[in-house]
This record gives C-alpha cells, structure tokens and sequence, in this order.
C-alpha cells in the first residue's frame, strides 16, 4: 500500500508547489483534491502505525512535518493534523522549530564524539 504511494510521491510532490496547477480562484481543482486526500490517508496510516507500534493510546507526543509542501496552499498540513487528531487526540502536528539542517550537524557531531 504504502509502495504505491512512494512510487507516485516524485509525480505528485510537483504539482502540489506549482501554481500553474491550482485555479485562479484559489480552489483546488477536484482532481488534486483527490489525489491530496489519497496522499492525506496513506499519510495518516503510516503515521498512525509507527505511533501504534510506538506509543501507548494516550501518549502526549508532537509529530513533526518538514518540507515546503507541507507549507502550500493545498492547506495539506491542516487536512493531516485533522486526521490524525481524530484517531490520537494527545497529538499535535507542528513544525520544525529549528531548521532540520541543525539537528543533522548535532547527530552528526555525535557520531564523531563516540
């Protein structure tokens, strides 16, 4: 399942940050909604699987999304958030609060300390 949807991301991930895609009355055409929505829910599956596997029901934790698509104006990140909210309501969807690059240089760091 999640094979498909890694397959066809490099085909979609696109057309979601051009803007020639979206009409200019700022609505999405139904296609992309489609295909966003499909994208929202395999999303939402495989997130909802790691903290399953992860976490206990009621754990309080922070899932982090990266990435200027999540930032476009498909409002991807808030269709996300509000989904997995609904199966894990001690979630919350964020932002990276620093750059990634950071945490890779500290990680990286790290490994030449040990």
């Amino acid at each position: 399942c999640l094979n498909g949807l890694f397959d066809t991301l490099p085909l979609i991930l696109p057309l979601l940050k051009c803007t020639e895609f979206f009409q200019k009355s700022n609505r999405i055409p139904i296609v992309a909604n489609i295909i966003i929505d499909d994208a929202v829910k395999e999303l939402v599956k495989a997130t909802s699987t790691v903290i399953d596997a992860i976490f206990s029901a009621d754990s309080v934790l922070e899932v982090v999304t990266t990435g200027s698509v999540w930032r476009g104006r498909c409002n991807i990140h808030q269709r996300f958030a509000a989904s997995l909210v609904k199966n894990f309501p001690n979630v919350r969807v964020i932002f990276p609060r620093h750059e990634p690059a950071y945490g890779a240089g500290l990680l990286a760091l790290q490994t030449t300390q040990n």
